[in-house]
Order: structure tokens, then C-alpha cells, then sequence
């Protein structure tokens, strides 16, 4: 398959899976504090005097924020080839769930070069969504491999951006939920490049644009072996470019660099930040949140709002309710007689007693919680007396616990729910296909593919019955208390609730990475890893399910 970018023919590649096959290749290198010192000014000088700068980032760049990358000793296909799996780490040793991660120095360095003009494009092999989070407008990146909390329609490519991972079942991209543009209703796909697919035309034309005007081009934590990671850096040099390769390992086009550095690329970024003069500032939770009353139908919405893409709407919540407006506690009690459809698109709070006439609505809240992976407080918004208002909130991770959010109007700003004209990215066969029905609620949806169990999985060993363990298919959720439609974790043998509730051991394991879950209806056994149904036979399991039909069936 062949794409036309510019004057040259690029073969769109699959994305390669493979670990490193050569030890010199997987050998972590150190620069001399000396050179260190010398190469971040010569980096520095080159930024100063760029007039386009593209910066190419790995899976290095996001080890420091707990998530492992590929081919470094640690690294998922290095720990795979070894017979490690589940031992893959980032630089420290705990690991993060994606949706947790906090970005790091070198993004926030990143955003703070793009606000100063000195930064023009970002080409990222990531999808942990990182950059997005950080603040680089979604104009200014070309994600090669996706975005696990982005989703696209797969008729108008309207895009949309939820704040959890819109996992899909391997092989089949379709997530259960709907475009709710206009007069659309197409089914929703994730943006995730898997292994052996083809990349997307739209953000390879980006990235060979960018790459091919840029004066500068800076590779930071990226093993440079996937195509087409190594063609964009020598764009940019046969152009006449410089490129600067900031990477633990050796890489294929180390030999093209006008700079090359083996050190981390927070430490690095922080010496070529020093002798720029600018500081960079931490991170923290910044989103632009409207909420809309509309007294006819006694209902108050609210969205966040990505303003760098089209307005782009934004799943920020999984919860809301009415509480009085003069309030102080955003815990305070529920106003009475109000219904919320959390899986609203967007979220919705429906109540004639408070909403119906205006003058009740201005004298109300509406409290908006997070899905709290960061452990964020609540929201308290005051709700219009008609018509809709914007605030732009932020949330500093530094402060403690129970710290409000910080709030200030912004212009209204409604999230964009028209088609989209640009159309779907995904141009393959696949992408033509109806998805299969699967529940409409807003993640955990990958029980509902058409898959058969699988005998084994690596992930099965982490289950091993202890004799001071209890078993009781009736027990309540231990975050929310729910009982019914429950699930218990194989490896801690916690109790929490499924997917139709509030979809806490989806929570559980993407905190914990635990794999293996059973559900209390039917005893069937998950791996959230593998994503597949696990045999009761398994050798592993068996002795679990035996004492879970004891107790469920009192066999």
C-alpha cells in the first residue's frame, strides 16, 4: 500500500513487535557528566537559532512516569523474549496504570518550549496519551500509533476524547459506542495501531511534512528501529537539518547525529532547559468544563471541551448530581427528585422540581466527579438559568488531598457534536465492517467480543488459592458496596463490581495490574491482559472455580 507525502514514496509500513536480537543494542550507555554539560548548550544553541523544530519522542521518554517501554532491559518485548512477561517496569520500580500516569519533566519541557515558539511539532510512537494531557494542542502532534483515550467514528471521523483507556479486544478496533454527532450514529473505533497493522495516512502526511521543513529534529527516548521512526530524522537531515538522538541505547541512525547523548531524557532536557533560562512548570489537571440548562426539558449537561481540536468533546465524568447552590461541601446530600444518566453523551441530570422553571436552576449545583485517577476532588459548577457557561479548571497534583479545584469563567465553549467532515482515518477494509453489539456503557467492554476461551495464558500463575481464603459469591463491592454482578480478583482475591455497576475491577486492575478476574453470574474467568476468556479447566484456575461452584451452587 503505498502513500504519495510530498515528492517522496513512502511504503506505509506495519508496526514492528520485536525485542531487540542484538545485546550491544540493548546495552544501556552512559555520556560523561562533562560531555552531558557540553552536548545540552549545543542542543540549547541549535533550539535558539531553529526556525522549525519537530521533536520525536519514544517510549523512553514516559519510563519515568512508571510506564515501561519496549526494547530497554526492562522493556515489555525484552522482558517477553526472556520469558519475564509481567515483569516489564519503567525506570523505578512500580508500575502505572496509562490513565494514572503523571507526564513527566520532558513533557512538561516539551510544552513549555512549544508556549515559548521554539517547539513547532511533536512525532510520538506513544499511546499513553501523555502529551495530549501535558498541553500540546492536538494540531501540533502526529501520534503514529494512536491514542488509548481517543476514539473516532468509523463513518464521519468525528473524534472524541474520554478520560479512561477505550480498550478494544485485539484484532478488532470497535469499542460498543455510538457517534452521537448529528444524524450520525456511527460505531466508534479505538485510534490504537496494533502489530501488523497499517499506520494512518493523516498523521504519516503530518509527520513527513513536518520532518521534511524542519532545521532541527530532536529523537528522545525512541530505539529508532520502527519504520517509519528511522525515515523522519533522515528526512530532516538529507534536507539539511540537524538531528539530536538523546537515547539509552545505540540506535540505526546514530550515525547521522549532528548530537548524540546516551542519558536520561529527563536529566538531559533539564540541562538543555538550564541553558535556555526557562523554567518549566509542573503538572497539573487543566480542563475547560461547560455546563448547559435547558429548563424545557428540565436537564442540565456537562462536558469537557478540547479547545486545540475543534472543540472536541471530552468524557472527563462518570458521575453528577444537584446539590443546593449554597453549598460549601461538595459532598454535600443530594437535592431530592433527580435522575442522572451517567451514560449520557454527554453526561446528564434530569429533574423537574429544580430544573424545570429558571429561577429554581440558578438557585442549584451540579457536582461532577471524576473517574479519580489522579484521586481528584469533585467538581461544583453552578448550573445556568438557562443557557450554558464555561470555566476553565485546574488542579494542582502537588497539593494535598482535599484541595478544591481552581476555577475561573471562560468563554463559552460548547463541545462540537456535528459530523465531522474529514472522515474516517482508517481507509482499510475493516473500518467498513458493522461492529457486533456490545453493551453502551463507557469502558470494560472487552468481555462482549465474540471470542472463545483460551486454554492457557501467562497470567494464570498469579492465581493461587490460599487456604486463609473465603469465598462468598454474595459479598458486596469494597468500593461502593454493591452486591449483584460482582467480580473477584484472582490474584488478591478482592470483591468488586463489574461493568454494569460502577465498574470498579476495572479500576482494581488498572491500579494493581491484576489480570485474572471471575464473575460471580456465571464463573467465567478474565484476563483483562490478554484480553480473553480463560478455561475453567486451566490448571491454575481450577482449584478457584472448584471452591466457587462450592460456594455459589453449595457443591
Amino acid at each position: 500500500f503505498l502513500y504519495f507525502i510530498g515528492c517522496r514514496h513512502h511504503r506505509v509500513p506495519s508496526m514492528a513487535h520485536t525485542a531487540h536480537k542484538d545485546d550491544r543494542m540493548m546495552e544501556e550507555l552512559a555520556t560523561s557528566p562533562d560531555d552531558l554539560r557540553r552536548l545540552a548548550r549545543q542542543t540549547a544553541d541549535l533550539l535558539a537559532s531553529s526556525k522549525h523544530t519537530v521533536f520525536f519522542t519514544g517510549a523512553g521518554i514516559s519510563t519515568s512516569a512508571g510506564i515501561p517501554d519496549y526494547r530497554g532491559p526492562n522493556g515489555v518485548w525484552t522482558c517477553a523474549a526472556q520469558g519475564r512477561d509481567g515483569e516489564a517496569t519503567g525506570r523505578g520500580s512500580k508500575r502505572v496504570a496509562m490513565t494514572s500516569a503523571v507526564p513527566t519533566y520532558c513533557h512538561m519541557a516539551m510544552v513549555t518550549l512549544m508556549e515559548k515558539g521554539m517547539l513547532h511539532h511533536v512525532i510520538s510512537q506513544n499511546v499513553d496519551g501523555l502529551h495530549r494531557k501535558s498541553g500540546i494542542p492536538a494540531d501540533a502532534i502526529s501520534e503514529l500509533h494512536g491514542n488509548s483515550n481517543a476514539e473516532e467514528c468509523n463513518v464521519c471521523g468525528k473524534r472524541y476524547f474520554r478520560d479512561y483507556s477505550v480498550h478494544a479486544a485485539r484484532g478488532n478496533h470497535f469499542t460498543g459506542r455510538k457517534c452521537v454527532a448529528d444524524g450520525c450514529n456511527g460505531d466508534l473505533r479505538d485510534t490504537i495501531i496494533n502489530f501488523g497493522e497499517d499506520l494512518t495516512h493523516r498523521v504519516l502526511r503530518d509527520g513527513f511534512a513536518n520532518s521534511e521543513r524542519a532545521d532541527l529534529h530532536v529523537c528522545l527516548g525512541s530505539s529508532l528501529t520502527v519504520s517509519p521512526a528511522c525515515h523522519m530524522p533522515q528526512d530532516t537531515k538529507n534536507k539539511g537539518g540537524k538531528v539530536v538522538i538523546v537515547n539509552l541505547q545505540r540506535t540505526p541512525l546514530d550515525s547521522i547525529a549532528d548530537v548524540r547523548v546516551h542519558a536520561p531524557v529527563d536529566e538531559f532536557l533539564a540541562l538543555v532547559m538550564q541553558h535556555l533560562g526557562v523554567d518549566v512548570r509542573p503538572f497539573s489537571l487543566t480542563r475547560r468544563v461547560t455546563v448547559w440548562h435547558d429548563s424545557a426539558s428540565a436537564t442540565v449537561r456537562a462536558s469537557g471541551v478540547d479547545t486545540t481540536d475543534g472543540n472536541c468533546p471530552q468524557t472527563l465524568f462518570d458521575g453528577a448530581r444537584l446539590v443546593a447552590g449554597d453549598a460549601t461541601d461538595d459532598n454535600a446530600a443530594p437535592l431530592p427528585e433527580q435522575t442522572c444518566d451517567a451514560n449520557a453523551e454527554p453526561i446528564a441530570v434530569t429533574s423537574q422540581t429544580h430544573l424545570a422553571a429558571p429561577e429554581r436552576a440558578a438557585a442549584t449545583k451540579v457536582v461532577l466527579r471524576f473517574f479519580g485517577h489522579y484521586k481528584e476532588p469533585h467538581l461544583a459548577l453552578p448550573v445556568p438559568a438557562d443557557g450554558a457557561r464555561s470555566f476553565d479548571v485546574t488542579w494542582d497534583l502537588g497539593r494535598s488531598g482535599d484541595a478544591a479545584w481552581h476555577i475561573e469563567a471562560a468563554p463559552v465553549t460548547m463541545p462540537n457534536f456535528q459530523k465531522s467532515d474529514r472522515g474516517p482515518s482508517r481507509l482499510d477494509a475493516d473500518a467498513k465492517k458493522p461492529a457486533p453489539p456490545k453493551p453502551t456503557d463507557r469502558a470494560d467492554t472487552s468481555g462482549w467480543f465474540a471470542v472463545h476461551p483460551i486454554a492457557d495464558c501467562p497470567h494464570c500463575e498469579q492465581v493461587v488459592l490460599r487456604d486463609d481464603v473465603t469465598i462468598d459469591v454474595n459479598a458486596p463491592c469494597a468500593e461502593c458496596g454493591n452486591v449483584g454482578e460482582n467480580m473477584i480478583c484472582g490474584t488478591c482475591f478482592e470483591v468488586h463490581c463489574g461493568r454494569h455497576v460502577s465498574q470498579h475491577m476495572l479500576a482494581h486492575h488498572e491500579a494493581t495490574s491484576h489480570p485474572i478476574v471471575c464473575g460471580f453470574v456465571d464463573l467465567s474467568f478474565w484476563c483483562y491482559e490478554c484480553d480473553a476468556y480463560i478455561k475453567e479447566t486451566n490448571r491454575h484456575i481450577k482449584p478457584l472455580y472448584t471452591v466457587l461452584c462450592a460456594a455459589k451452587f453449595a457443591e
